[in-house]
C-alpha cells in the first residue's frame, strides 16, 4: 500500500494523468475516492481453477452441451450437427441456400461491420444468414445481425451514438497495483444488459429451433484455448441464469486481457465446483467458424452455401513512422502480430469453406480510410468509419473473394 500512496502523490502532479483519469486540475478533492479505488483494486476476488485433468469436463451448471473447445472436433460437435439436420429438414431450411457470416475482433472498429450490414440492408439484398459467428466486437454484432434487419437501429445506435464513457472506466493504477485489469467493462455490461433482454432470448430460441445457429468464442484463459459457444442452445433454456449467462458469454468475447477484467464463470466438474476466467475471443481467434478440418456431408454438402467474412480493421499493412521509445515500439510490434495473426484466421477460414464446397467472399476496411480516433471508442471516429461500411454494403462493393490475394 505505501507504493500505492507514492504513485497517488505522483498522479497529483502528473496533469496527463489527470487527463486519463478525467480529474480536474489540482484535483486533490478527488484523492479519496482515488485511494479507495486503489485500495479495492488490492482486494482478490475468490477463484477456484478447473484442475488441469478436469478441463474437459468442466460444464456451466444446468447448462450441458452449449459449448465447446473451439479447436477440435468434440462428440458435441457433431451431436450438435445431427440435431441441427434435423431442425432444418423440419423448418425447410435444408432446402434453401445457406448464408453463413463471421464477425472478426476490432475494437471500435465493429463500427465498420456494424454499417455493412445496414447498408447491406439498403441494397436490397442482404441474404437471412444461417449461422451467424461473432468474436469479440463481433460478438456483439453477432445477435443483432442473426435476428435481421428489425435490429439495424440497434446496431447503428451502438456503433454510432456511443463514447469511451459508455464503454470503460479507466483505472490505471488500480490495474497496476493488483487488480485484474488497467480498466473497468461496467458501462459496456450495462450497455449490453440495455440491449439483450428476455425478447431478445426468446427470438434468438426460435431462430436456433428452426436450425439457425449463433457462434460466439471466448477464450479460457488459463487452458490457453478458444471456447465457441452455442448461444442459441443458451437463448433456449428461457431462464432467467440463460439471459444471465448470455450477457456473461458477450462480455466475456469483447474482455480484452489487460484492459478489461476477465469474467469469471461458475462451472462444475467431477461433482465440484470451480470457477474459469474468460477473455476476448480474439486472443485465440480472431474470426471463426468451426474447426479447420470440420466436415458438413450431412448439412452443408449439396447445398449451394455462401460464406462471408467481415474483418472489422484494415488487413493491409500500414506504413507509420516510429520514436524509439519502449511503449511505442512494443505497441507497434504487437499490433504487427495481430495483423498477421488475422491473415492465419481468414486463410483457416477460406480453407474450411473450400473443403466443404462453399463460395468465400471476404471484406475489411478499406485502407483509404485514414480517419484517426483522439481516444478509444471515438464517436467521431466510429461515425465515420459506419458510413464507409454502410456504402460498401449498400453498393456491394469491397468484397474479395480469393484471400491469397494479400
Amino acid at each position: 500500500m505505501l507504493i500505492a500512496w507514492f504513485e497517488l502523490v505522483k498522479m497529483k502532479r502528473d496533469w496527463q494523468m489527470h487527463k486519463i483519469l478525467k480529474l480536474e486540475p489540482f484535483g486533490i478533492r478527488f484523492f479519496p475516492i482515488l485511494l479507495s479505488i486503489v485500495l479495492a483494486s488490492c482486494v482478490s476476488v475468490q477463484h477456484t481453477p478447473v484442475p488441469k485433468e478436469l478441463v474437459e469436463q468442466a460444464e456451466i451448471p444446468t447448462f450441458s452441451g452449449v459449448r465447446t473447445f473451439a479447436d477440435e472436433i468434440s462428440p458435441e460437435f457433431h451431436a450438435g450437427m445431427a440435431e441441427r439436420r434435423e431442425q432444418l429438414v423440419e423448418s425447410g431450411l435444408i432446402s434453401k441456400p445457406a448464408h453463413i457470416i463471421a464477425f472478426s475482433g476490432g475494437g471500435e472498429n465493429g463500427a465498420f461491420g456494424a454499417g455493412l450490414l445496414n447498408g447491406w440492408t439498403a441494397s436490397g439484398s442482404r441474404p437471412e444468414f444461417e449461422i451467424v459467428s461473432g468474436v469479440s466486437t463481433g460478438a456483439l454484432i453477432a445477435p443483432l445481425a442473426f435476428l435481421g434487419p428489425e435490429y439495424d437501429d440497434d446496431l447503428e445506435r451502438f456503433y454510432t451514438g456511443i463514447s469511451t464513457k459508455d464503454v470503460m472506466i479507466a483505472n490505471p493504477v488500480g490495474g497496476l497495483m493488483g487488480g485484474a485489469a488497467l480498466a473497468s467493462n461496467t458501462p459496456l455490461k450495462n450497455m449490453i444488459a440495455g440491449i439483450v433482454d428476455e425478447d431478445m432470448l426468446r427470438q434468438i430460441a426460435e431462430e436456433h429451433q428452426r436450425g439457425k445457429r449463433l457462434i460466439v468464442v471466448t477464450t479460457n484463459l488459463e487452458a490457453q484455448r478458444p471456447v465457441a459457444w452455442n448461444m442459441g442452445a443458451i437463448a433456449a433454456k428461457g431462464t432467467p441464469e440463460a439471459l444471465e449467462l448470455f450477457r456473461s458469454v458477450l462480455l466475456a468475447s469483447a474482455a480484452i486481457p489487460g484492459a478489461f477484467p476477465p469474467v469469471t464463470l461458475k462451472v462444475e466438474a467431477n461433482g465440484r465446483f470451480y470457477t474459469e476466467l474468460q477473455v476476448d475471443g480474439g486472443t485465440t481467434a480472431n474470426s471463426f467458424l468451426a474447426p479447420l478440418n470440420a466436415q458438413f456431408p450431412a448439412v452443408v454438402k449439396n447445398r449451394k452455401n455462401y460464406v462471408y467474412v467481415v474483418q472489422d480493421g484494415k488487413l493491409e499493412p500500414e506504413h507509420k513512422d516510429l520514436d524509439r521509445k519502449t511503449l511505442k515500439l512494443a505497441g507497434r510490434a504487437i499490433g504487427t502480430l495481430l495483423k498477421y495473426k488475422n491473415y492465419a484466421d481468414i486463410r483457416r477460414l477460406y480453407l474450411l469453406a473450400k473443403q466443404n464446397g462453399a463460395s468465400f467472399q471476404l471484406t475489411s476496411v478499406p485502407s483509404s480510410f485514414d480517419a484517426k480516433g483522439k481516444e478509444p471508442f471515438d464517436k467521431t471516429y466510429m461515425n465515420a468509419l459506419y458510413q464507409v461500411g454502410y456504402s460498401m454494403g449498400k453498393s456491394g462493393n469491397g468484397w474479395v473473394k480469393n484471400p491469397e490475394l494479400f
